[in-house]
């Protein structure tokens, strides 16, 4: 994974069959009848965890198409600071939103919003140096 061979789920999976490999032929004990109800609990976990984040890619949309948005550059843009000002506000609102939300909705939510507000106050902030 360090080195780009594989991605986070791959890794996982080769580590559940390694886990279950292990269980199975080297300590020989491998209860089937947990098999079942660990499933149903990553199911029931990963709808839950989808439908919020395609709340969140929802409420963005929603926003981005209400013109909310455009209101936001133009307040981004007349803050005092410039891009580091931006920066500052934007550490702020995913701070208040970040005790609100999890930390990937609240990315969903207002990554597409504030990427046009940073691309509005200039293309350099990615490469902004300190």
């Amino acid at each position: 994974m360090v080195k780009g061979i594989a991605t986070a789920t791959e890794v996982s999976t080769v580590g559940v069959i390694y886990t279950a490999i292990a269980g199975l032929f080297i300590y020989r004990q491998f209860d089937w009848r947990r098999l079942y109800p660990m499933l149903i609990e990553t199911a029931s976990l990963s709808g839950a965890i989808l439908s919020i984040i395609g709340t969140a890619t929802a409420m963005a949309w929603a926003l981005t198409q209400s013109g909310f948005s455009r209101q936001l550059v133009t307040m981004m843009e007349q803050t005092p600071g410039g891009q580091i000002g931006f920066l500052g506000v934007t550490i702020l609102m995913f701070a208040v939103l970040g005790s609100v939300l999890e930390g990937i909705p609240a990315i969903v939510l207002f990554g597409s919003l504030l990427f046009l507000a940073a691309r509005a106050l200039g293309s350099t902030m990615c490469t902004m140096r300190w």
